[in-house]
């Protein structure tokens, strides 16, 4: 992103789980249409909540950063399945016929993972609002012993002046 140090760094132990999008249902009985929302991610974001009000807290810049654009760097670090293992003798040795990057449905999407990541941002005030992102690249990779299970959320600041409309 940025050949300068980020301003902010935080790392985020536990799945990623995507922002889930509203569902609705038709009631035939009724005739009404009803929306609601999943909430799935609600766990995910507390552990984002908490891991970057830490960051924050020792943060140089004040927050929220308002006025100015941010890049964000994130990388999802998620568990493999079961099933990309050997079994018996080799237990816990990744099978070779073991996909090298997460793409399965059950991984979700990188745009809604990032989603719950950048709302949550915006929920605890580090930026006044997730439209100050003008630059963002997510990342998915598979949880290594060096890389646990969780999202590795980079920052920076590229402006110091307000931004305008144009």
């Amino acid at each position: 992103m940025s050949p300068a140090s980020p301003d902010l760094v935080f790392r985020v132990l536990g799945t990623p789980k995507p922002q889930p999008r509203p569902r609705a249902f038709f009631n035939r009985k009724t005739g009404t249409a009803r929306v609601y929302d999943a909430g799935t991610a609600e766990g995910w974001k507390g552990c984002v909540a908490l891991a970057a009000r830490e960051a924050v807290h020792g943060c140089a810049f004040p927050t929220p950063w308002e006025g100015c654009p941010i890049a964000i760097e994130v990388t999802l670090y998620l568990p493999r399945a079961q099933g990309h293992f050997g079994t018996g003798r080799n237990a816990g040795k990744l099978r070779d016929s073991a996909p090298r990057f997460p793409m399965a449905q059950r991984d979700g999407d990188v745009d809604n993972t990032y989603k719950a990541i950048a709302d949550c941002l915006t929920q605890i005030r580090v930026w006044h609002d997730d439209g100050q992102v003008v630059s963002a690249l997510v990342t998915k990779a598979y949880a290594t012993a060096d890389e646990p299970p969780g999202a590795r959320v980079m920052l920076w600041r590229l402006g110091f002046t307000a931004i305008e409309d144009a």
